[in-house]
């Protein structure tokens, strides 16, 4: 299976408020989002599951009124896709909304 995650509907938000996240385990800053818009972020994610940093677990839903997403774990960190890709949010693991996760398939 390959998911490359994309830029949707409400990416600018979820990226601004869970960068840091990724930047923590990466050890690196991203650039504003006037400079590239969260493109390097989106690039890091693939790069992730691609080398199986991330490992897919199947869908799950974030809660009851929520459609299901593509879950990935890994490096302490929770990445969740909307089908076919789109990146959806960026959860510690083990904490808050990833407690949450109800896997449906």
């Amino acid at each position: 299976m390959h998911f490359s995650p994309t830029a949707g509907k409400n990416f600018k938000a979820h990226y601004l408020k869970h960068k840091e996240l990724l930047e923590d385990v990466l050890g690196k800053k991203y650039p504003k989002w006037k400079y590239d818009e969260g493109a390097t972020f989106l690039v890091d994610l693939l790069e992730m599951i691609r080398s199986g940093k991330f490992k897919y677990e199947g869908i799950g839903t974030l809660n009851r009124d929520s459609g299901p997403g593509l879950i990935f774990r890994g490096q302490g960190l929770t990445l969740v896709l909307k089908a076919p890709g789109e990146f959806w949010t960026l959860l510690k693991s083990g904490t808050g909304m990833d407690k949450a996760i109800v896997m449906v398939g």
